[in-house]
């Protein structure tokens, strides 16, 4: 999976990275990837939630997310 994901994706031309494969552009894939929490932060709030009796507002609020991506 990671040679796919390393190599074999970067490799699709524009129009075959929406039309056969994730049917949205690779613009708008990257694009959501900008805007998403990056991976190292989301298991950063999955562990001080589970670890914690802290609200779900003063998790995000700590880690500067808004309260519905801690509950995603």
């Amino acid at each position: 999976m990671n040679a796919y994901v390393a190599e074999v994706v970067p490799q699709y031309l524009l129009d075959d990275f929406k039309r056969f494969f994730f049917r949205v552009s690779r613009t708008t894939f990257e694009n959501v990837c900008e805007k998403n929490i990056p991976i190292f932060k989301q298991l950063l709030v999955v562990l001080f939630y589970v670890s914690s009796q802290k609200t779900l507002n003063r998790i995000a609020d700590r880690f500067d997310i808004v309260e519905a991506s801690v509950v995603c």
